[in-house]
């Protein structure tokens, strides 16, 4: 279906960079095996309930 607006496309993409980030461990502060901060730090980011 696409993206509604270009927002909402730029919005997806810094999620998913942020992931990747994460699982590469490049992330300042989280280490690659840390669940809890990795966890912590997406909900903190996203605003979502961890």
């Amino acid at each position: 279906m696409g993206f509604f607006s270009i927002e909402t496309a730029w919005q997806t993409l810094q999620g998913y960079e942020m992931m990747n980030m994460l699982r590469k461990g490049q992330v300042q502060g989280v280490d690659k095996g840390d669940v809890g901060r990795q966890v912590a730090l997406v909900a903190k980011r996203f605003g979502v309930a961890a």
